[in-house]
């Protein structure tokens, strides 16, 4: 530890005494190496392999002048452990217009293992530098060129250091290249370009390659075919150290079943908005941000640093392998200073429990009486949709226990995914109940989300049901003048319906038939009410042209409206006078009957006229 020390001081040194003089070289921190670098150069010097290269530690890190390396074949060797410095000059270009200089580094990995490296590139004036990290030969000429630049790394303003973070790097020869920033896009946060990039520009570009620790991440991994290797409890670390950096890990799941869930976290960077997805075989060549689940999802207003977690995702055997990727929300400058951590969990539950994906009907999971589901609302966007099943006409009540830090709000959707109505009264951590739900004999589906991006990856909710037989019940939704016929009131049989939630109105259709038009029935309709409401009902025919009104219905005063209706549908609509209360326990009942035909009494003949 005191050699390599000497030889971060000795670095410091050296590029200091390369600097112009009114331009000083920004101090980059050492990282921590809990080994004796010097010693392990010295055994690698006598032809072991690892980390390192020959050096003379007595001398410190080997820092050689460069010229002319403009092109991958003449690329400038970068000492192990050591550096180079250079200078970026315009060469002459056509019609008076130099061009823009580049200049190749080379830093070959010797031995027959892998090694960490990190790379740093000081610029020695106040240009903005960029460090390219360039495809080997032979993939650049396979690819024609068009994918050789595997990353490019400009994360600083003009003066700063730029950071190739530690990474573990495959023996053999790996290619670099420094240009000046171009000017034209200057991202949020960064400082206005610095000298024109048709200066001449000196730098130092330095290595150091040590042993890698265990988990850290291997670059390149930006796409599947490039994946490392997660497996259950085992931590590992990783930088998303550049625009656009993208880590693939591959989850190990040999010891998975049909009965797994997964859950994968990662913790939060300094500077960046992380997220995190899952993703199987059937989607890891999709182009874009996409895969089974995409926490947080780029609406989503999400903190800097934060960490992610992906929980509750289901294995399916014909799906693996499944990969998690890590990258940074928008495409701003990444972070070559500061790594995270991501590590999978593998359980297998032994109650009823969601699993992910279960955002739509199609994926929904079954939800029975008498069984209750644990559920999560794992992150901003979660939906878990659960299915309701009866063979005949039932209405379900449904119940979510409340969940720390979320406002739980429950949506009865279609087989479509319309949402037909909306339950949200308790507020944060608060129990829903959705009351009146028709099932049967199609399904029916409810949809446990938050209000407002809430979210808890630890503490979750329970869902339950429980239905009855809906002959003589209200069905939901019947908030609407449209959806009166979804209870067709009979006369003579009453019918139960519930205020709920408070504000809510229940419309209920009904027909009056007669021989003939012209003939007009009476009819009688009660309203049994329920303690501590004030209950109005308003008869409407089918203009919705108001015929009737009856308010402050309460238990006493339960007089019946009685009305003469000719032939035709006619609809009753009752709610509660102030909307302001609600009672999902006990319901209030509605009863028709018909009183017979109304009587057209005869006129009596004309008396005769007398004679004059």
């Amino acid at each position: 530890m005191r050699i390599h020390i000497l030889w971060m001081i000795a670095l410091v040194t050296l590029a200091s005494s390369c600097r112009e003089e009114s331009k000083p070289t920004p101090t980059v921190p050492a990282l921590p190496v809990e080994h004796d670098v010097g010693a392990a150069l010295s055994h690698r010097a006598q032809g072991a392999t690892g980390a390192g290269a020959s050096l003379d530690n007595e001398k410190g890190p080997q820092i050689v002048d460069v010229d002319g390396n403009t092109r991958r074949g003449s690329a400038a060797t970068l000492p192990v452990n050591g550096g180079i410095r250079g200078r970026l000059i315009p060469g002459p270009g056509t019609a008076g217009i130099p061009t823009t200089p580049v200049r190749w580094a080379v830093l070959e990995i010797p031995g027959k293992t892998p090694l960490r490296a990190e790379l740093q590139l000081f610029p020695e004036d106040r240009a903005d530098l960029v460090l390219q990290w360039m495809a080997p030969a032979e993939d650049a000429l396979r690819a024609n060129n068009a994918s050789e630049q595997l990353a490019e790394i400009n994360n600083g303003g003009p003066g700063e250091v730029e950071v190739l973070p530690p990474t573990v790097l495959k023996p053999g020869k790996h290619y670099f290249r420094v240009r000046v920033a171009s000017g034209k896009k200057t991202p949020k946060g960064k400082k206005a370009t610095g000298p024109s990039p048709t200066s001449s520009h000196p730098y130092l570009l330095t290595a150091t390659v040590i042993d890698p620790e265990g988990g850290l991440e291997e670059e390149p991994n930006n796409r599947h075919s490039q994946a490392g290797i997660l497996k259950a409890g085992d931590a590992r670390t990783g930088y998303i150290g550049w625009r656009g950096d993208k880590d693939w890990y591959e989850l190990s799941l040999e010891q998975a079943t049909g009965d797994s869930i997964v859950r994968v976290d990662i913790s939060g960077v300094d500077n960046l908005k992380l997220g995190l997805r899952v993703v199987d075989k059937t989607r890891r060549a999709d182009a874009g941000r996409r895969g089974i689940v995409v926490v947080p999802e780029n609406r989503v207003p999400w903190r800097t640093g934060r960490g992610v977690t992906v929980r509750d995702v289901a294995i399916d055997p014909k799906r693996l392998p499944y990969y998690a990727v890590a990258e940074a929300l928008r495409s701003g400058p990444g972070n070559g200073r500061e790594n995270y951590r991501i590590q999978m969990q593998v359980s297998t539950p032994t109650t009823p429990h969601e699993r992910e994906p279960n955002w739509r009907p199609s994926n929904a999971m079954p939800l029975l009486p008498d069984q209750p589901v644990d559920g999560y609302i794992g992150h901003p966007t979660d939906w878990d949709v659960f299915r309701l099943d009866a063979t005949e006409r039932m209405i379900a009540t449904v119940v979510v226990s409340g969940v720390p830090d979320v406002d739980v709000q429950l949506e009865h959707l279609d087989h479509a995914g319309t949402v037909l109505k909306t339950q949200n009264g308790a507020g944060v951590g608060g129990t829903e109940r959705f009351m009146l739900l028709p099932v049967g004999p199609q399904p029916a589906f409810v949809r446990v989300s938050s209000r407002d991006y809430g979210f808890n990856v630890d503490a979750g909710y329970g869902i339950s049901v429980s239905m009855e037989d809906a002959s003589d019940r209200e069905i939901e939704p019947n908030d609407e003048f449209h959806q009166a016929g979804r209870v067709m009131l009979p006369p003579g049989k009453p019918y139960k319906a519930t205020i709920h939630p408070r504000g809510d109105s229940d419309y209920f259709a009904f027909k009056v038939t007669a021989p003939a038009l012209e003939d007009a029935r009476l009819m009688s309709i009660r309203i049994k009410g329920v303690e501590g409401m004030r209950l109005t009902a308003e008869l409407l025919d089918s203009d919705q042209t108001l015929i009737a009104r009856k308010a402050g219905i309460r238990p006493g005063n339960e007089r019946p409206i009685k009305h003469e209706f000719t032939p035709g549908r006619y609809v009753l609509r009752v709610r509660e006078d102030t909307g302001q209360v609600g009672n999902g326990e006990t319901p209030y009942t509605v009863q028709i009957r018909d009183l017979g035909l109304v009587e057209v009494e005869a006129e009596a003949p004309a008396a005769p006229t007398p004679s004059p």
